[in-house]
């Protein structure tokens, strides 16, 4: 429509509709003012700013709204749409392209042109495509934790949003130490997967950012924000803001000290070239499982994912053991050895005499000053067995055939630890201070240091045994870094990541903490996997749209069985998210740890927890071990606390969280239990 340079993408093979713009038979634009106008039907949301003013004051413009110039041409199945905003000097262009069942939005950096005082902050891509009201039925599928809904139909019982809401790819785009805390301790998230999904009636379509994902974010905002309508979208970041003091120690009207403060942008843009695919999806498959489903055919066919779990491969049962950790004290810190070497291996023979032969082992604070002295991760600690415990223990697991992993850190920094340069080794903001808490305590490592202090760990450590690496938030978050003699951006690295990832995956068996999409293609092992989501008030379902991709591929574990608030209930949880059995253990009872960072382990001895655990182990394989390793293909809340989950070898488990008996298609599913219907029952 070149009028307002909106377009309508049809699916031929049902006839359905997907528009760029609100259409205005179903909603009167005259209620809004001229820029929200202008916002409902462009293609383009831009924000700019003067890149060399002492103070970057953020601006928007609509690609519909804004005098410019604009050209268009079809080439086979391709738009390409050059647009030259006059009033701030910047040009760009929108190519769409048709590819099978998906179209492909792409803007090329190379066609950017800032040939004045402005320049790009960010660009928000398509941000009205799919959008719809109440009157319609469906859903906004959002990749919070676990994955989440936002329901049409469930709007008005929500109260007024006042903002759009925002999920960071990998991490959030703006580095804060004191703000990551508060979102682990509250277990909000970012979005592991760059990706969203829309689904309208019998109609859906997946966005993935295909290109870009480090510096994409996902934009939601709730009918009632500003325009009355649901609506997603992806928005490229093309230059970081950070922090600035604008003027020196200054007395304000009621004589408090204070500083002025603003913001400034990064002169140079991020050369991406960004790209947003989105496949339409239509009948059965216009749903969130439907979008899984696609979203992992993407990643197979990507090279995005490795395959780790075999045909007839047996569900392990994943056991930690905290081994040691220090008690802040007022005059001498104590030394507390939870579980040593000797005591793992002896914990190790109990759980293989109760018949428990697939077993994965990861062992927590071994390092030398135990758990939390990063960046320090060589030698093993000696208070817990040494060079001798770690080799004999490596190989004692070796012999039984037991998959073990040594967790490391090569991210965190602690002021009281030492063992890095607080000057040369860690991440800077933009106004030359160093990233760290408010207590100055603890700070993250330049992604070229940590790199060298992986290098150095990993060159002794391939000489006892033959363990595994667990990687700590290497699979959490990516970040920029202004770090003057090694400045990084998220793109460089999530590249370093990435040559960590592939480096130790050649060399040892891989868990990672956390599941970023990048490494999904290293990982052996996913540890640390939300199985909720923040539960913002929008949120109307938890799904495990996660798990429905990863499953049959990588195993992973979420929160262990001995920390579980309802040991049942959180049982059938793991059921339906399709996890491993997982506890994390220790020789010493819990209480020796109670005035410690690691206090939140609050049962953990292992006396108490080995028969629960064989358990649970027997009863997974018995019941579950036909679909370990198949795809989890459909998902369904068919009413509240009554689950259905199918498997690519097409057998169904129906899992009733309910205090009664449930009966559904002829099956009767007993109260706070499941059935495993197998192929042909």
């Amino acid at each position: 429509r070149e009028e307002t340079h909106s377009i309508a993408v049809e699916d031929r093979r049902n006839g359905y509709i997907w528009r760029s713009a609100i259409d205005e038979k179903l909603y009167d634009l005259e209620k809004l003012n001229e820029f929200w106008q202008s916002y409902t039907k462009s293609l383009l949301v831009i924000k700019y700013t003067q890149v060399n003013s002492v103070k970057s004051v953020v601006q928007t413009i609509t690609s519909e709204g804004a005098p410019s110039t604009f050209e268009w041409r079809k080439i086979g199945n391709k738009l390409v749409m050059d647009y030259y905003f006059t009033d701030i000097s910047i040009g760009l262009t929108l190519e769409l392209e048709i590819i099978g069942d998906a179209m492909v939005a792409r803007i090329p950096h190379e066609k950017i042109k800032e040939d004045g005082e402005h320049g790009i902050v960010s660009i928000e891509m398509l941000p009205f495509f799919g959008a719809t009201n109440k009157s319609v039925d469906g859903y906004i599928f959002y990749p919070d934790g676990c994955g989440a809904l936002l329901s049409y139909k469930n709007v008005d019982s929500k109260p007024k949003s006042t903002y759009k809401y925002t999920y960071y790819a990998y991490g959030n785009e703006k580095l804060d130490i004191e703000l990551i805390k508060k979102m682990e301790q509250n277990n909000k998230y970012h979005a592991m997967l760059p990706i969203f999904g829309v689904k309208n009636e019998d109609n859906a379509f997946l966005g993935i950012a295909s290109k870009g994902d480090t510096s994409v974010q996902i934009n939601l905002s709730v009918e009632g924000y500003m325009v009355d309508f649901n609506r997603t979208a992806f928005e490229y970041t093309y230059r970081h803001l950070y922090d600035i003091v604008l003027s020196n120690i200054k007395v304000d009207f009621a004589s408090v000290a204070s500083e002025s403060k603003g913001a400034k942008v990064d002169k140079m843009y991020i050369q991406n070239d960004n790209e947003a695919k989105y496949v339409f999806l239509q009948g059965n498959e216009a749903n969130y499982s439907g979008m899984a489903n696609t979203y992992r055919n993407y990643l197979i066919e990507n090279g995005g994912i490795k395959k780790v779990i075999k045909d007839n491969d047996s569900i392990p049962l994943a056991v930690d053991f905290l081994m040691g950790i220090v008690e802040d004290r007022m005059v001498f810190d104590k030394f507390i050895t939870m579980t040593d070497f000797k005591q793992a291996e002896e914990i190790t023979e109990r759980f293989i005499d109760n018949g428990i032969d697939t077993l994965q082992v990861k062992l927590i604070g071994w390092t030398s000053g135990g758990y939390g002295k990063y960046p320090i991760n060589w030698p093993p600690e000696r208070r817990v067995g040494g060079f001798d415990g770690l080799e004999e223990y490596s190989d004692y697991t070796k012999e039984k055939n037991i998959d073990l992993f040594m967790q490391v850190n090569f991210i965190d920094a602690l002021n009281d630890s030492g063992g890095f340069s607080k000057r040369n080794d860690v991440v800077y903001q933009g106004n030359t201070m160093p990233v760290t808490d408010n207590k100055k305590d603890f700070y993250l490592l330049n992604p070229s240091s940590s790199y060298r202090m992986y290098e150095n760990f990993m060159e002794p450590f391939l000489k006892y045994g033959s363990a595994g690496v667990a990687l700590e938030e290497i699979g959490r978050m990516i970040y920029h870094d202004y770090n003057r003699k090694n400045p990084y951006s998220r793109m460089q690295t999530m590249k370093c990541w990435e040559d960590i990832l592939a480096d130790a995956s050649q060399k040892r068996e891989l868990a990672v903490e956390g599941g970023n999409a990048y490494v999904l293609k290293y990982a052996d092992r996913l540890f640390g996997i939300p199985m909720n989501s923040s539960e913002y008030f929008f949120t109307d379902e938890e799904v495990p749209f996660y798990q429905m991709v990863v499953h049959g591929l990588i195993p992973y574990t979420s929160v262990a069985g001995n920390l579980f608030h309802d040991p049942v209930k959180q049982k059938l949880k793991w059921v339906e998210y399709g996890c491993m059995p997982y506890y994390e253990l220790t020789y010493l009872k819990s209480r020796e740890i109670k005035y410690t960072k690691y206090n939140s382990l609050f049962t953990s001895h292992y006396e108490d927890w080995i028969e629960p655990a064989t358990r649970i182990y027997e009863e997974f394989n018995e019941r579950l071990g036909s679909i370990w390793s198949e795809h989890i293909t459909w998902h369904e809340t068919i009413s509240e606390g009554f689950v259905k989950v199918c498997y690519s070898n097409t057998t169904v488990i129906y899992i009733n969280y309910r205090d009664h008996d449930m009966i559904h298609d002829g099956h009767t599913i007993k109260a706070q239990d499941y059935l495993v219907l197998k192929g042909g029952e």
